[in-house]
């Protein structure tokens, strides 16, 4: 089994090493990046060592049995440009996201990027080279999340009357307006629904003062407390630009509301796993909550297939195999490895790609 560590420093090859060494070293942009699930299913294959590193001091190492054959790098253009510098030899693969100069991966040998609509955004010359490999994220399991009191102490739980909002990551001004006017008008038409926000604090929301008292906001809870928060409610709306919120919201188990833009276009199907709306249109958007608060049954049913869906086409475990294909080739005796029982699925979600 090989060894996961923080150093970029690899062990020297000695007598007895196991066969088809194969060293990878994952340069992020945190220690805890978005590599980091990945990384334990690859140091679980045969003769691979892992090592991970956030901005190392110094990346030249004194001999080729201590260099990596191959670099991941998801980090900033400085540190991705000695990379490239200081690991000619390696197999240098860069990670891209839509905001990506395209000056910036010119050198490396392979980019990835985790989503359809990223690559999209890029011009031919670089759109051409560019991998969709989705990170994958872990289905929620269900666990206890502790007692929720609301602001005005009344517990929460699964099944009622709840809408979510994860505020991480919304960024676009007519996302944020079209959220606050669509958590409004929810909160006008439904007096005994309750609104959880997870993350920073809602763009400016208005209402009478009963109608603003049914908001909790759950500022930081930390990972594991987060998927259990979002599973208590029956409706989630997504104002945001990432795919990986919505996904979280969906492996949950929630019914989401989503502007019909990318990303959430990407990932949920209309009418079967989710809802999306046309544009950013605050009114769509809360006529579409309320009808699902109103459904508990079709609410169900969406968030059942939402699970069904990351379950399926957006597995860790995969995406770790198709990363590792990637960097290192063809994958000897995989039959053995630990996620052989899994399908391989690279073609996934097409039916959701482009609409």
């Amino acid at each position: 089994m090989a060894r996961v560590c923080s150093s970029v420093f690899f062990p020297r090859v000695t007598e007895g090493s196991p066969r088809r060494e194969f060293r990878l070293l994952v340069v992020q942009r945190a220690a805890r990046g978005r590599f980091s699930p990945l990384i334990p299913h690859w140091a679980q294959l045969p003769g691979w060592q892992v090592r991970s590193a956030t901005s190392p001091a110094s990346m030249r190492l004194p001999t080729s049995a201590m260099r990596p054959h191959a670099v991941l790098v998801d980090t900033d253009p400085g540190t991705a440009a000695r990379v490239l510098r200081d690991f000619p030899e390696a197999h240098q693969v860069l990670h891209v996201d839509e905001r990506t100069d395209p000056a910036d991966a010119a050198g490396f040998d392979a980019v990835v990027c985790s989503s359809w609509w990223q690559r999209d955004r890029h011009p031919e010359v670089l759109r051409s080279r560019i991998d969709v490999i989705h990170e994958g994220i872990a289905s929620a399991q269900p666990h206890a999340v502790g007692k929720v009191l609301s602001r005005d102490g009344r517990p929460l739980f699964r099944g009622g009357p709840v809408l979510s909002v994860l505020m991480d990551d919304w960024a676009d001004p007519d996302d944020a307006q079209a959220l606050a006017g669509a958590l409004e008008q929810v909160l006008r038409a439904r007096a005994n629904c309750r609104v959880l926000v997870i993350g920073r604090p809602l763009p400016s929301v208005s209402g009478s003062a009963a109608d603003i008292a049914r908001i909790d906001l759950v500022d930081d809870p930390g990972e594991a407390r987060r998927g259990a928060l979002l599973a208590l409610s029956r409706v989630h709306l997504h104002p945001g630009r990432s795919s990986q919120s919505v996904l979280e919201a969906m492996a949950s188990g929630c019914a989401v509301v989503a502007p019909g833009h990318a990303p959430a276009r990407e990932v949920l199907r209309d009418g079967v796993s989710g809802c999306l709306v046309e544009g950013a249109n605050s009114a769509a958007l809360g006529d579409e909550a309320i009808r699902l608060l109103d459904d508990a049954a079709t609410a169900e049913r969406y968030g059942r297939e939402a699970r069904a869906d990351v379950a399926r086409d957006y597995d860790v475990a995969t995406a770790a195999r198709r990363y590792a294909r990637l960097l290192h080739g063809p994958l000897d005796d995989e039959e053995g490895l630990p996620w052989s029982a899994l399908p391989c699925r690279d073609r996934v979600a097409a039916y959701s790609l482009h609409q």
